[in-house]
């Protein structure tokens, strides 16, 4: 599949591309400082005391309206191309990590919403067990990706495997949503004291995962030299 870039040989090594490959390693350059400009922002408003009002611009529903279309929409189209590489390839890494983008989209857009609904440890407790979620079909995608070969979903089968894993992820989202507003999931966060030891150990362990995912990626591109795995890497 052109996407992938992937040959005959059971491999996602790509084709070298004549007449663009100036244009795709700029691009790709341009990926890496995208990455570093948002860690040094991040760093840099970290920084920041938040106690300072010049920096602080929080009107009503500003985080829930920028995530619903940032982490939200976003996420949202990227499963939908991905879907459809699934289809034409079978390859279930490309499937995973459909799920693992799902599956952000999907926990944070309840958390963002459920939050001011409810309260601020209903938000972190459905985002940190959502980005838990994410990270283990990460991991899957790739396992699978460095497994050897390419490993793929029986054509016949293709379209019930994706649907079972997304209604799958959805049903997940609305049953973690329901047991925090119930209060039946330990609280992650309290106001005045903090977050919680579960909590940080969720969110650690979707840390390691996250990193584990990338680093293993962006050495598989180095060997198959797949744009797929290195936009998947940086993501």
């Amino acid at each position: 599949m052109s996407a992938l870039g992937q040959n005959n040989g059971g491999s996602f090594r790509a084709p070298l591309l004549k007449k663009g490959n100036i244009a795709v390693m700029s691009g790709k350059r341009a990926g890496i400082i995208v990455v570093g400009c948002f860690v040094a922002l991040i760093l840099g408003l970290h920084a920041i005391s938040p106690e300072k009002p010049f920096f602080v611009f929080d009107p009503p529903y500003l985080a829930p309206l920028l995530n619903t279309v940032f982490v939200f929409l976003l996420p949202l189209v990227v499963t939908f191309v991905t879907w459809q590489s699934f289809m034409v390839s079978r390859v279930l890494t490309i499937l995973f990590f459909s799920f693992g983008v799902f599956c952000v989209g999907v926990t944070m857009m309840a958390a963002t919403w459920l939050q001011y609904l409810y309260s601020a440890n209903v938000g972190v407790t459905i985002h940190n067990t959502g980005s838990l979620a994410a990270s283990v079909l990460f991991g899957v995608s790739v396992i699978a990706s460095i497994s050897g070969g390419v490993h793929r979903a029986e054509a016949s089968g293709r379209r019930l495997v994706s649907i079972a894993g997304y209604s799958s992820i959805l049903v997940l989202a609305i049953f973690l949503s329901l047991e925090t507003i119930r209060g039946n999931i330990p609280v992650f966060f309290t106001p005045a004291v903090g977050f919680s030891t579960l909590r940080q150990g969720v969110l650690g362990s979707a840390i390691v995962l996250f990193i584990f995912s990338s680093l293993f990626l962006m050495k598989t591109y180095f060997r198959d030299k797949a744009a797929f795995l290195y936009w998947n890497s940086l993501a």
